[in-house]
């Protein structure tokens, strides 16, 4: 089925979904923080403490077909990690962009990443299955590829992948991996990535969001809103007038 053919009952199946967060919770603890999930859809209440004042997140993970607004091309514009490793990968990354479509099957999303670490472009080709209906945990499982300057290679990761819900021309990622650690990721939609004073306005919600979910907002990626990626460029190329 065309994409834009499931876009008309997207809105409406979208919305019902949070009538059903209060059905099947169940309960564990990330980094001292309660979650609160449900087989549909998913909310996550976390308690914060800033400046003295102590205040509640209600952040929903988006599953079913609420997954349908994340496909499409993607500009990361901030990250932060609570793992040594990201905190070395992420001040070296000078832009990362990423294109999210459905596979034939609709039971997977084939998640195509460009980085340019130091200045050297690295594309992973991500497989990410879905979860079922019935499944309560809506994390997506990664198996993932490695393309280095044109050669494919097996990449030893596997990881949890949550997409939460966010701004307009917005995509949060939660990466939850055993060997790298937590990565919170955030994304503006590709032409919607080049407003530098809108990007610094949103980084105070960034960090608290990180916060929120515990952790350190230090060793950052900040996406400076020109940098050219492996594949394309950042603006658009103008046309010249023929002559």
């Amino acid at each position: 089925m065309h994409l834009n053919a499931l876009l008309l009952p997207f809105h409406y199946l979208c919305l019902r979904q949070k009538t059903l967060i209060q059905q099947r919770f169940y309960f564990h603890k990330l980094n001292k923080h309660l979650y609160h999930k449900t087989g549909r859809s998913q909310s996550v209440h976390v308690c914060c403490k800033a400046s003295g004042l102590i205040y509640e997140e209600l952040l929903t993970f988006l599953s079913g077909p609420c997954l349908l607004q994340v496909y499409g091309n993607w500009v990361l514009v901030w990250a932060v990690s609570d793992h040594p490793i990201g905190h070395q990968l992420l001040p070296n990354l000078n832009s990362s962009y990423v294109e999210l479509k459905p596979q034939p099957d609709n039971k997977a999303l084939e998640f195509i990443e460009w980085n340019i670490f130091m200045e050297k472009c690295v594309t992973y080709i991500l497989n990410m299955t879905l979860p079922s209906d019935d499944d309560e945990h809506h994390s997506l499982t990664v198996e993932n590829v490695e393309e280095n300057d044109g050669v494919r290679k097996p990449f030893n990761e596997s990881a949890e992948l949550d997409f939460l819900e966010s701004c307009d021309d917005c995509m949060a990622i939660l990466y939850n991996s055993k060997t790298i650690g937590r990565y919170l990721m955030i994304y503006k939609s590709d032409g919607h990535h080049r407003d530098v004073d809108q990007l610094k306005t949103a980084q105070a919600d960034h960090e608290k969001q990180a916060k929120c979910l515990g952790f350190p907002v230090e060793h950052l990626f900040i996406y400076n809103g020109t940098t050219d990626f492996c594949h394309k460029k950042s603006a658009p190329e103008e046309k010249t007038a023929e002559h």
